[in-house]
């Protein structure tokens, strides 16, 4: 009721003995709306709506440059430490290393 929440066969008994409706009219309507939901939720879905749960190309396009932008990321990161150690190696850097006491 008030969409809130689903008709139960103890509701529908009720409101079909109190309204004069056939048995089963209130389920049958709850079944149609939640059916009709469904639908339209596949709908969004299939034209790629994000808030329905669609992938739209937008979203594959933005994973695609974030996982590249991750894959340079980590590349530099790597190269990093090998960087270093040549600098250390060569003295660079190091300038209290080089330094007689």
């Amino acid at each position: 009721m008030l969409g809130k929440r689903a008709i139960t066969a103890d509701t529908d008994l009720r409101l079909a003995r109190d309204l004069g409706m056939s048995e089963g009219f209130f389920i049958g309507l709850q079944t149609d709306y939640e059916l009709m939901e469904r639908k339209r939720r596949h709908r969004r879905q299939a034209q790629g709506d994000p808030a329905a749960g669609g992938v739209t190309k937008h979203t594959i396009v933005t994973l695609f440059v974030c996982g590249r932008a991750r894959a340079r990321i980590r590349e530099a990161e790597s190269a990093r430490p090998a960087r270093d150690n040549e600098k250390s190696k060569r003295g660079v850097g190091n300038a209290g290393a080089s330094q007689k006491t």
